[in-house]
């Protein structure tokens, strides 16, 4: 499996495609309860949420990754010329890092950020299947159906023992 990040393209890692496989049975699991209607339009709406969530993220990524990386160098120096007492740097030590350290420092920042942002998406995602599972299962349940069941029995128009 290879997912497109920006302008290069990258395989997945086994995380990745141990989640991919997960989600892609989950979303068949739950296609296998849905029975009315109702619950296909809001499973389609959430699988048409999520898409639409990625795709922007993704654009998002790619349009701003310029602005991204200077505010994420610009996040690193100033953690790097905080006042830190707790850990103070050892003597001879740089306070701060080379272009070139910088520039890879905040890339894996961007990087990680993005995959962060993703993950979110993605665990919302399992979130509202989850949650529509349990609505599915709670309606189905069987105390409902005999209640169900017996409100029907019970305003039956047939023939009564009053005579």
């Amino acid at each position: 499996m290879r997912r497109k990040f920006g302008s290069e393209l990258m395989s997945l890692s086994t995380t990745e495609s141990v989640r991919e496989v997960f989600l892609q049975a989950t979303r068949q699991s739950l296609a296998r309860s849905l029975k009315q209607a109702e619950d296909w339009d809001r499973f389609n709406a959430i699988i048409v949420e999520t898409n639409n969530r990625v795709k922007a993220e993704e654009s998002d990524y790619a349009q701003n990754y310029a602005a991204r990386l200077t505010d994420a160098k610009e996040v690193i120096l100033r953690e790097e010329h905080s006042v830190r007492l707790d850990q103070p740097l050892p003597p001879g030590a740089q306070k701060t890092s080379g272009k070139e350290a910088l520039h890879r420092k905040a890339d894996a920042r961007v990087q990680r950020d993005h995959k962060l942002r993703l993950d979110a998406i993605q665990r919302d995602e399992l979130d509202q299947y989850n949650a529509l599972k349990e609505e599915i299962r709670m309606r189905d349940r069987p105390a409902t159906q005999a209640q169900q069941f017996f409100t029907q029995t019970h305003h039956h128009n047939g023939p009564s023992r009053d005579r």
